[in-house]
């Protein structure tokens, strides 16, 4: 037979000798002064159980005791919590490393782990984290995309042209952008030149290209009594070229004329030079640029690209008043029909850099217009849209002429035309080019 426990066995003799005292009275009730021991009570201290103020009580009784503080656990609450530990045994526990759900761990980019001198947990950051909760990036490191994941920065200078590359190996190096190279991306390769702190293409893009006139091209131009007579496309073979016949109407040919270049000059007066048979703008898109020097103030013609039966089609001026530079498209058995572009603020008797640009969608013409403005080869631009005025078929190109009264008093230095329409980067690669070229400032 299992004996009674001395808790129960203390307090069935309390009750038995409460029942005697009771008895013992007249009205049945104990006689309790101050200084009279109460019934025993039950306590927990320091996870004993206590009985009549310190007798020890059987832990069997734990479901009538208070619950152990938090992160402690045992009969005696003397051991650690699921979740908690006591490292170092002193009795005090503190949150481990598996502990779950709120008081789980946060370390980030970093593994948890028990500091023994603090006896508690802390995060071990991965390399270049740092923070209590590796949170942060350390120096020399950067979150460069946003994950929370640092890495580590690149320290070479690569200037605005190249960027820093960490090799297998942990080497660095400088990535050159396309037309840069040196270690710090700071010089042209071939094929590019420096212009203005930048590496620029030294030959535009030919896809597309109908007609490229350069008077800086070697063997491109025939020259009798230093007057031109003929000059080719500086593609070669069986491209467009532009001559004169009659000798009164030849431009001059003189070297060394604009950015120690030389260039084919028109008198102002009758100067020309014509392309037969010219198809550049038959279609429905191209692009036209054209550098030029006007060397008097006053209107000038740079091109004109005309009907032999029905007048001028398309014409590129330089219109002094307001500093304009116009370009006109239009039907020639129409010539009231027709689209006109024009943007202000080219400088007079300076090198002028033009660029214009159609694109047709349905029953839209859209046109863009360039020129060079303090510095920016794209600094102007305007933009329209008008009805489509069709498309103008093989012409007659001459340069020296256009549609406004007077002929060019200037320099050309280099025409380009293509037959399709260039998007901005590509138009700017050329703007670039004849800038970097000619010395545009």
């Amino acid at each position: 037979m299992k004996k009674p426990s001395a808790l129960r066995f203390t307090l069935a003799s309390a009750f038995l000798a409460a029942i005697v005292a009771c008895a013992g009275t007249e009205d049945g009730l104990p006689d309790i002064t101050p200084d009279d021991t109460p019934m025993p009570s039950v306590s927990r201290d320091g996870g004993v159980a206590m009985v009549d103020g310190g007798t020890t009580r059987d832990a069997g009784v734990e479901s009538m005791m208070e619950p152990c503080p938090r992160g402690y656990d045992g009969p005696r609450c003397d051991q650690c919590a699921r979740g908690w530990q006591d490292g170092n045994a002193d009795g005090v526990c503190s949150l481990a490393c598996d502990a779950t759900g709120e008081d789980a761990p946060s370390c980030g980019q970093g593994t948890c782990f028990i500091d023994p001198t603090i006896d508690g947990r802390a995060c071990q950051c991965d390399v270049g984290h740092v923070g209590e909760a590796c949170d942060a990036c350390d120096v020399g490191y950067a979150d460069l995309d946003g994950d929370g994941v640092c890495t580590r920065e690149c320290q070479l200078e690569c200037g605005d042209y190249g960027a820093c590359e960490i090799a297998s190996d942990d080497s660095e190096s400088c990535a050159c952008d396309e037309g840069y190279e040196g270690a710090a991306c700071d010089l042209c390769v071939p094929g590019y030149v420096a212009y203005r702190g930048r590496c620029i293409l030294d030959t535009p893009d030919a896809d597309g290209m109908s007609l490229w006139l350069d008077a800086d091209a070697s063997g491109t131009i025939t020259i009798r009594n230093d007057k031109v007579i003929r000059w080719a496309d500086r593609r070669g073979g069986d491209t467009p070229e532009a001559t004169i016949a009659l000798s009164t109407l030849r431009p001059e040919f003189v070297g060394n004329a604009m950015n120690g270049r030389p260039v084919v000059r028109f008198d102002g007066v009758d100067d020309r030079l014509n392309v037969a048979d010219f198809d550049g703008f038959a279609g429905d898109d191209y692009t036209v640029f054209a550098l030029v020097y006007p060397r008097a103030v006053g209107d000038g013609g740079i091109f004109e690209a005309a009907h032999s039966e029905f007048g001028v089609a398309a014409a590129l001026d330089l219109v002094q008043v307001g500093q304009t530079g116009r370009f006109v498209h239009r039907i020639p058995l129409n010539p009231a029909q027709q689209d006109s572009v024009q943007a202000q603020g080219f400088a007079p008797t300076q090198p002028t850099l033009i660029g214009v640009r159609r694109w047709t969608s349905g029953l839209l013409d859209h046109y863009r217009m360039w020129g060079e403005d303090g510095g920016d080869v794209m600094g102007l631009q305007v933009d329209d849209t008008l009805i489509n005025a069709g498309n103008l078929g093989n012409l007659r190109f001459t340069l020296g002429t256009g549609l406004s009264e007077e002929p060019l008093d200037g320099d050309v230095a280099e025409i380009i035309v293509y037959r399709r329409a260039l998007d901005d980067e590509e138009s700017e690669r050329v703007l670039l080019y004849l800038a970097a070229k000619w010395g545009v400032r």
